[in-house]
């Protein structure tokens, strides 16, 4: 039995799947985390809404095929606010930084003042296949600590990054009332 061309275009097309989503968009309306003061614009597609099992996870949006992404965590955490004890707080976390980060190559840490809070940026590379290149802002608050997390692929950063850093940029974090 020989089908018709457009039968077997169609079956062809059938039998290869679903297409696949988009990878353009507009971005998703800003997004608002009233119960912790936290707002940003979001980055456009192929940047994707993602969930996390991570109990302190707030939001991340990820591009499925090259794991870049932008990810807000806020962690209930008590603790002195002022420069010098951040900084012994900032030592902590790259110490976590060593224990789960194969690989790790720690670029930079500076000191950081953003909306009031006092913190740290820590650049660095890591990971297997791809290198994976970090810039985390790590803010403490009183009562919590804020982790905002970009990153890419270690080759590709440049480029894969300028709008995950541009929703950064977009970031308001304001007290709870």
């Amino acid at each position: 039995m020989r089908l018709p061309g457009a039968a077997f275009a169609v079956c062809l097309l059938l039998a290869c799947g679903p297409p696949p989503p988009p990878r353009t968009g507009p971005p998703p309306p800003r997004f608002h985390d009233s119960a912790r003061g936290l707002s940003f614009d979001p980055p456009a597609p192929p940047f994707l809404r993602s969930e996390t099992d991570a109990q302190s996870s707030i939001a991340h949006f990820a591009d499925p095929i090259t794991r870049a992404g932008i990810h807000l965590l806020a962690f209930a955490a008590s603790g002195p606010t002022d420069a010098a004890v951040v900084q012994e707080r900032a030592q902590s976390y790259l110490r976590g930084l060593e224990d789960s980060v194969a690989g790790l190559v720690v670029d930079a840490v500076r000191t950081l003042d953003r909306f009031g809070l006092r913190g740290v940026e820590i650049e660095y590379d890591g990971g297997a296949s791809p290198r994976m290149h970090t810039i985390d802002w790590v803010l403490y608050a009183p009562g919590v600590v804020y982790v905002v997390k970009v990153t890419a692929p270690t080759l590709e950063f440049a480029e894969l990054s300028a709008p995950l850093l541009r929703a950064r940029a977009s970031l308001r974090i304001e007290p709870v009332k």
